[in-house]
């Protein structure tokens, strides 16, 4: 009931403003968010509160926005490119960890959290979990670090701030949450070093959306990128080819944005299964959409890679994920982020 609960606020009232005795009320709880954080980042902004810097480079890979506009894909896309390892700093959605924790191949994403797990599998970095950063960031082995979703965590001090902007709606409905998406205040956008506009498909889109960031910085470099599916892959690793008729299901912040993927790779999808972020499927569940979607001719299931890492490889439902990569769109600033981060790796 609480995933459904969540689905019908965000679709009836975030984004199609409907129910309008509800706007009213998520515009007051907005309103005292908002208030909030513009007393948080006063407090930082005029040293009331001491930000903790350690011997270590710290990047933080951030957003303003709640969920969905592409951290951990940018995290990766720079794993491919940097000369050498680096350490990710990530808090671990729903992890257990108290203090903190190294994940490795085999660990378990009820534990340290799936997108933690998903950084560890797809690159070669040192990924650690832990809600305090500071903490975290003294145990790295790495003198490159970056502070996965770090552009609110204010306590450790950041070297280089990356601000990743969702090109398909960059300020969250234009309100803060409740009422929308917006976690921090588009102002702060000052003090980004870079910013990266995510899910870019055309020229048109792209000068929109970076005419708007002019308005709060105008200065940093801005880079642009295309998320595409590289490939489709069994549970055990396996490239599968015959993707064609799907069930679809996943638990990620948008799966519209999915949705609109796979249809470009010209998929038909029979049947969805949309739960909440980060949210787990029970392998009876899957069955019964298996059954629901074969029965419309479907001849498998798809998931996000994120999802997958929550499955056992051992089921015997058809199942396969789509493996994500970024395509540059605009990569003139390129070249200046990989050498800027580069200059800071102790091989």
């Amino acid at each position: 009931m609480k995933k459904i609960f969540f689905f019908w606020v965000q679709e009836k009232i975030i984004k199609e403003r409907k129910q309008p005795v509800l706007q009213w009320i998520l515009k007051f709880f907005s309103f005292f968010f908002r208030f909030v954080i513009f007393i948080k980042n006063f407090l930082y902004d005029h040293g009331f509160i001491k930000v903790v810097k350690v011997n270590r480079w710290i990047v933080s890979v951030g957003n303003i926005t709640a969920g969905g506009s592409g951290k951990t894909p940018v995290i990766l896309f720079l794993a491919e490119k940097l000369n050498a390892n680096f350490s990710v700093l990530i808090r671990g959605y729903g992890s257990k960890i108290k203090n903190f924790s190294i994940v490795e191949d085999r660990s378990y994403w009820q534990e340290v959290g799936d997108e933690a797990l998903l950084l560890k599998r797809r690159g070669s970095m040192e990924v650690i979990v832990g809600k305090n950063r500071v903490l975290t960031a003294e145990k790295t082995k790495n003198n490159l670090v970056i502070l996965d979703d770090g552009f609110q965590y204010r306590r450790l001090f950041r070297d280089l701030d990356i601000v990743v902007i969702d090109g398909l709606d960059p300020f969250g409905y234009g309100d803060f949450l409740p009422h929308g998406l917006l976690r921090d205040s588009p102002k702060r956008l000052k003090t980004a070093h870079f910013l990266i506009v995510n899910n870019v498909f055309d020229e048109e889109q792209y000068q929109r959306v970076t005419k708007r960031l002019r308005v709060y910085n105008e200065t940093a470099p801005i880079l642009a990128f295309t998320p595409e599916i590289e490939g489709f892959y069994s549970l055990k690793g396996e490239k599968y080819k015959d993707v064609r008729k799907v069930g679809l299901f996943c638990a990620i912040a948008h799966p519209e944005y999915f949705v609109r993927l796979l249809k470009q790779k010209k998929i038909e999808i029979l049947d969805t299964l949309f739960y909440f972020d980060h949210s787990y499927f029970e392998k009876d569940i899957l069955e019964k959409f298996w059954q629901k979607t074969k029965g419309k001719n479907a001849n498998v299931l798809v998931c996000s890679e994120k999802d997958s890492v929550k499955l056992n490889k051992s089921i015997s439902t058809p199942i396969v994920f789509a493996k994500m990569h970024l395509k540059p769109f605009k990569n003139d600033n390129m070249e200046k982020l990989i050498e800027t981060l580069n200059r800071h790796v102790i091989i």
